[in-house]
């Protein structure tokens, strides 16, 4: 039997069709994405399933006894709590069930034999009761839930420094991702997710696609990150005009399918079309008789009940866009020396350096708070940098797109800015912003008024009329559906300027950028020759190699040497600086051999092979490690073979002088 179970649901907002006899269902323990363009639906469909809307008709059947849970785009927390108290909230049953365990405890002890006021029988209950409760404390995971807590707490990106602060002190996106946590500590039946990616850096969106892999639960989430529905996905649920389309296997499999299906309704209306073309003309050019006239009307009836098929879409719906640049800049457009920053005591960018050539497209990549934004807003003048040198080339034009659009005008609408931008005429300056869903009415209303995302993609829409020949953009897919991402895609790949931008979109990154900029938690940058899934595969190569090395490691050669030197009969012949190097030389490759042990400890461990600069460095420290101990080695066995060779002369010179036991 299925969890949910929708059939025919028709939903209005007054005069406005929103969804049209929607059917669809969702099984145990599957894994469905939610997509479609902005606008269409897909937020209002999971307010009527959790119960914050209702609907016009159809209707929605639920598996006896769900438990539903619901992660919206703006969370609600208890008053006066903080992160650690809203997770243990999850867990009140448990703890609840801890403090019955400890009454119990602390009673026992009272009557235990010897006791004042022992009493056997009650003893002997109380044993009992401690025992079932201890029983399904156990079993329900009441050890674990501390360590799952910090599990999820650190994998969503909220460390320990968090966990004290009053979630109302929190920023939007830090009580979207304790939402999140707190959702998945609690493990409902169903999970109902909308956007979990969003304000999650690229290391907890691969940890919560880890989580999701092995949640026992069923997932239904609406979400623009293709990667994301490539990995979870089990199966598509495509919501366009109203209507929903189901689609097997994951999002590269909803792709192939829906572009077969194009193709066939392509075909099935071009025939049609032909069929209907070939019908009117026959009416048209029946003659003027009385028996023609019947047989043309005859045929016009039997042509107004042909079911016509819509048009199909066409590709990308028509949206095209390009960045064009006025000129072109020098050779080199950009160089940053020594860049340091810190906000109060804390140091976020340290004497970094890099440079940009004419034609980079490069990706800025880091965890939250590594300094992403801070660097392009020091490169466009809204931060002043504590050190170092920002030097620009010849002829450079920039064009910024940041996260609060300081530019725009509050008190005109998008329609005027676009207007005012290039001078379009109002069809042209239309069909631009439709192309950036404000469609109607829409273009009409004061920038003042309109949603934080909204307004995102109207910087977004003036920055594509810019002619830069240097484009620095700081999460540009934020808010955008996922064709309107992939036109972006198209434009910024045909983009003949300079590009650097940051965001978390891999799969953005991966088609966009050409080479990584890698930004670690303490402030430093490092270069990656290649695109993102070269890294990917870089850092999975390292993990299995490293995992392999740890795995089939021998026995460390300080170990056999010392097992080997206990073995060998120190004779009072070998000099006491001989004994001395050897001694210093094995507790030598014994200390390196102890940190190439945790090198490769560390080197396994996420948050130091997702770190490409910590992770180059503790290589590079690994590998001067093997340079010197191969020449210890040779040093060692120098040593060695010169006590073996004392330890044989000394050997036969008292075998020498030893009695003949023969003769004895």
């Amino acid at each position: 039997m299925p969890l949910l179970e929708v059939s025919n649901l028709t939903k209005y907002y007054g005069a406005n069709l929103i969804l049209e006899q929607i059917s669809f269902q969702i099984d145990p323990g599957t894994k469905t994405g939610l997509i479609g363009p902005n606008g269409c639906g897909k937020t209002t469909l999971l307010n009527i399933i959790e119960g914050r809307e209702d609907y016009d008709s159809g209707r929605i059947t639920f598996q006896t006894g769900l438990q539903l849970g619901y992660l919206t785009q703006e969370p609600q927390f208890s008053e006066g709590l903080t992160v650690e108290g809203e997770m243990l909230a999850v867990f009140a049953d448990l703890r609840a069930l801890a403090d019955q365990i400890s009454a119990i405890e602390h009673a026992m002890g009272d009557l235990s034999p010897g006791a004042a006021n022992a009493d056997h029988d009650q003893l002997s209950a109380l044993m009992d009761k401690y025992s079932n409760l201890r029983e399904r404390f156990e079993r329900q995971g009441g050890y674990e839930y501390r360590p799952r807590i910090r599990s999820v707490l650190n994998g969503l990106g909220l460390p320990k420094d968090f966990w004290d602060r009053q979630t109302s002190s929190l920023s939007g996106g830090e009580k979207t991702r304790l939402s999140l946590a707190r959702l998945l500590l609690s493990e409902p039946d169903l999970l109902l997710l909308d956007e979990p990616t969003n304000y999650l850096d690229i290391q907890a969106v691969e940890w919560l696609e880890h989580f999701m892999k092995d949640y026992r639960g069923a997932v239904l989430a609406v979400s623009h990150d293709r990667y994301f529905l490539d990995r979870i996905a089990q199966g598509i649920l495509e919501m366009e005009d109203h209507h929903i389309t189901s689609y097997a296997g994951n999002y590269s499999s909803y792709l192939l399918q829906r572009q077969q299906l194009i193709q066939s309704w392509e075909k099935a209306y071009s025939l049609q079309q032909k069929e209907i073309s070939r019908q009117e003309k026959m009416i048209r050019e029946s003659r003027e008789t009385e028996k023609a006239k019947k047989e043309a009307a005859s045929r016009q009836k039997r042509l107004d009940l042909v079911q016509r098929l819509e048009k199909p879409p066409g590709e990308q719906d028509g949206i095209r866009l390009k960045f064009g640049a006025a000129h072109r800049s020098g050779k080199r457009v950009l160089e940053v020396e020594n860049l340091t920053k810190a906000f109060d005591s804390r140091q976020i960018l340290k004497t970094i350096s890099f440079a940009l050539h004419a034609g980079d497209k490069i990706a800025l990549l880091g965890p939250n708070g590594s300094g992403k934004t801070t660097l392009l807003r020091i490169l466009m003048g809204d931060l002043v940098a504590d050190d170092g040198r920002v030097r620009w080339g010849h002829a450079v034009s920039t064009g910024y797109y940041s996260q609060e659009q300081p530019d725009l005008n509050l008190s005109g609408t998008p329609f005027e800015e676009i207007l005012n931008t290039r001078g379009f005429d109002n069809l042209a300056a239309r069909n631009h912003l439709a192309l950036f869903q404000f469609k109607g009415d829409d273009v009409f209303k004061r920038v003042e008024d309109l949603s934080g995302g909204e307004r995102r993609r109207l910087a977004l829409a003036k920055l594509v009329l810019d002619k830069a020949n240097f484009l620095i953009l700081d999460e540009p897919t934020n808010h955008l559906d996922l064709r309107s991402i992939e036109a972006l895609e198209n434009a910024l790949t045909a983009y003949e300027g300079t590009l650097l931008f940051v965001s978390h979109d891999r799969y953005f990154v991966n088609k966009v950028a050409q080479r990584l900029l890698l930004l670690s938690p303490e402030g430093h940058i490092a270069p990656f020759e290649g695109k993102y899934e070269d890294y990917q595969n870089w850092l999975a190569e390292q993990k299995e190699a490293l995992a392999a090395a740890k795995k089939e490691a021998p026995v460390s050669s300080a170990s056999q040497s010392q097992q080997k030197l206990r073995q060998l009969r120190r004779p009072k012949k070998v000099s006491q600086r001989t004994l001395e190097a050897l001694a210093s030389v094995e507790a030598e490759i014994a200390s390196l051999e102890e940190r190439r042990t945790e090198i490769a400890e560390l080197l396994c461990t996420p948050e130091v092979y997702q770190d490409y600069l910590e992770s180059q460095k503790l290589t590079d420290e690994d590998q001067e490690a093997v340079a010197r101990l191969q020449q210890l080695y040779d040093q060692w066995s120098e040593l060695t073979t010169e006590v073996e060779a004392s330890n044989v002369s000394q050997s036969a010179r008292n075998v020498s002088k030893s009695p003949d036991l023969d003769r004895q």
